[in-house]
């Protein structure tokens, strides 16, 4: 029997795919990012970057703005399993690397600011062809125009 703990634990765990690049690199760059949580709330959102960046700082804008909306609509969160397929960025985060760049760290930081707040995370890195929803996503949006577009809804 699962315990009301483990229960509500679930209800508040979130896995989040993410992507980011530029073209060229550096050039204009997009982010994409989708959380789903196990309660079966979606968000979703993608934007193209101000100014000239790299495919890293898109990578990173990424994973961090996810992890921060997921914090945001759902204060009680508890986990967040990260897909990407940046195999730095992951490294990056999971700690096996260091974050050097200047200019990383301060995504890097937001990521931290959400751990000091209790939520564990997992990091995994898979190929780019197991993450296509977000590179298409990230194309898509890397054409825009506007600003943003994101989205919240039921799974």
């Amino acid at each position: 029997m699962t315990s009301p703990n483990a229960k509500e634990s679930a209800r508040h765990s979130w896995t989040l795919t993410f992507d980011g690049g530029a073209s060229p690199n550096p050039g204009i760059a997009s982010c994409a990012f989708k959380a789903v949580s196990n309660a079966g709330k979606v968000i979703e959102d993608h934007w193209k970057m101000e100014g000239i960046r790299t495919n890293n700082e898109a990578e990173w804008d990424a994973v961090a703005t996810g992890i921060e909306q997921i914090s945001r609509h759902d204060p009680d969160a508890r986990f967040i399993k990260v897909i990407g397929d940046s195999e730095l960025v992951i490294n990056q985060l999971s700690g096996l690397y260091k974050v050097k760049n200047h200019k990383l760290r301060p995504f890097n930081d937001r990521v931290a600011k959400i751990k000091k707040q209790g939520i564990r995370m997992a990091f995994y890195h898979v190929k780019r062809e197991f993450n296509t929803e977000m590179d298409a996503a990230c194309k898509s949006a890397r054409g825009y125009k506007g600003t943003r577009l994101t989205t919240f809804h039921d799974h």
